[in-house]
């Protein structure tokens, strides 16, 4: 065998021992905090992922930074916001509607807005809110709004893409990228709760 045959042969070894098989999980992430987390333009997929949503029915939610360093991030109710999954107990999803689609809002994105997360820290989200209306519930989670549901079993998932990395310099009258801003895409586990929340 020459040298090239061999090299061919070490380099294939190197991808197929990198590679995971489809549906496997890194060991050392816990159940409750896996996520999908999705590449960015010039970035990787990593493991364990930068952030995670712990979605809590009761109370705040939050996306925690799982790395070593602050990182930026804008999540905005009518800017960029989470989005909440909600599933019906035959596992149907409920359609909900969005409220920015009829508001007339200002959609500049200022510096103001993006938020700082410290390594290991965590940024709140929304809280999940219910309205009854007769016998019938609506759940509110930001913009979001899901209507008619009649109380039982439910699930959650919360569901946030991060993609916007630059904001308006009012003084400068310019788009500048704000250095160290999270991009990319996390959800939640699926969370079981019950209407009337209690």
């Amino acid at each position: 065998m020459n040298r090239l045959a061999e090299l061919v042969l070490v380099l294939f070894a190197g991808v197929a021992c990198a590679r995971s098989p489809k549906g496997t999980v890194d060991a050392a992430v816990p159940e409750a905090a896996l996520v999908a987390s999705t590449p960015t333009p010039g970035g990787s997929m990593s493991h364990p992922p930068s952030f995670i949503i712990q979605f809590k029915p009761m109370s705040t939610s939050v996306l925690l930074n799982q790395t070593p360093r602050v990182q930026w991030v804008l999540h905005d109710a009518m800017l960029q916001p989470s989005e909440l999954e909600v599933r019906d107990a035959q596992g149907n999803l409920v359609a909900g509607f969005d409220e920015r689609a009829t508001a007339k809002f200002d959609n500049t994105v200022r510096k103001s807005a993006f938020r700082e997360v410290a390594a290991g820290g965590e940024l709140p989200l929304f809280d999940l809110v219910t309205v009854q209306h007769d016998e019938l519930w609506e759940l509110r989670w930001g913009p979001f709004r899901y209507t008619g549901l009649r109380a039982g079993s439910y699930t959650g998932a919360v569901v946030f893409e991060s993609r916007v990395h630059q904001y308006f310099d009012e003084a400068a009258r310019v788009k500048r990228e704000l250095p160290n801003t999270w991009l990319g895409t996390a959800r939640s586990e699926a969370v079981a709760f019950r209407l009337p929340l209690r």
